[in-house]
């Protein structure tokens, strides 16, 4: 035990990063030299850069379009391998009695998001060029997490929330919310980030949760899904026929693709426009593990 390795990881309490908290994965970070403790991060991505910047993480399963833009802004972390390649699916929210039947119907509308730099602040970003709408006229409210924009719903503080759309199921199931529309990032969603320093165990982090995906059988691993996130079983199942995992370390594409998208929301200066293709200028945004 003493010569374990201690390493902080951090994700959002969401279903895609259930092959962390496996007894299994547990078993074979410890026979490749690891004790790893999780954390959970409700607010998200944004939060949890600001933990790595601090030190209280070590690594975290971030979404790729915010890892990107917080190495462009001098985050001390690097994009080691992709996590899961099918497209993440933002649900459009709005409270259940809401005139608005798609995102056109929203007229200004006082967006909520966890904090800035999140993926919901990024993708409402997204979705507000594709509509047209006037990047300096968007009004965001920071309520911190679903709670939170639950909260903020619930006392007319917000008109609008973006989030992964089955986390958000039950609220819609249960007649408080609707959804009116669906924003899905044309990206491989979510990636491994590592502290600068930690670098040296992110091959051991890494191959422990994909040798468990490897391993595990697929209904044992939607049974638990179900249970620990308080999902049904039937829209567990219908999300895994569609989730592809990938702990590739190749993150090129993914990285390109969600700077591009970045940058025609405005999220990125557009001096980094033009070919950034060039596998030197994508370099020196992420360690690409190719």
């Amino acid at each position: 035990m003493s010569n374990l390795q201690n390493l902080r990881l951090g994700g959002v309490p969401e279903h895609y990063n259930f092959a962390f908290h496996l007894p299994r994965t547990i078993e074979h970070w410890r026979d490749l030299g690891l004790d790893v403790q999780w954390t959970d991060f409700p607010a998200g991505t944004g939060a949890m850069v600001s933990a790595l910047n601090d030190g209280a993480l070590d690594a975290a399963t971030l979404l790729t379009e915010g890892a990107v833009k917080a190495i462009h802004e001098g985050a001390n972390i690097e994009i080691y391998s992709r996590f899961v390649d099918s497209p993440l699916e933002w649900g459009v929210h709005v409270r259940a009695d809401h005139p608005a039947t798609d995102a056109t119907g929203l007229v200004h509308p006082r967006i909520a998001i966890s904090r800035f730099g999140s993926g919901s602040h990024l993708m409402a970003c997204v979705m507000a060029r594709t509509l047209g709408w006037k990047p300096d006229a968007l009004h965001f409210v920071l309520v911190e997490s679903l709670q939170g924009a639950r909260a903020a719903f619930a006392a007319d503080e917000a008109d609008v929330f973006l989030w992964e759309r089955y986390t958000t199921k039950p609220v819609v199931d249960s007649g408080e919310w609707k959804r009116i529309g669906v924003v899905t990032t044309p990206w491989p969603p979510f990636c491994l980030a590592i502290r600068k320093d930690k670098m040296d165990y992110a091959p051991a982090l890494a191959s422990a949760p994909r040798q468990t995906l490897r391993e595990i059988d697929g209904e044992t691993a939607r049974r638990f899904i179900a249970a620990r996130y308080d999902l049904e079983l039937d829209d567990v199942r219908a999300w895994w026929s569609k989730t592809r995992w990938n702990l590739s370390t190749d993150v090129r594409s993914a990285v390109l693709l969600a700077t591009g998208a970045l940058l025609d929301a405005g999220q990125l200066p557009e001096a980094m426009s033009g070919d950034i293709t060039a596998t030197a200028d994508a370099r020196r945004m992420v360690r690409a593990r190719c």
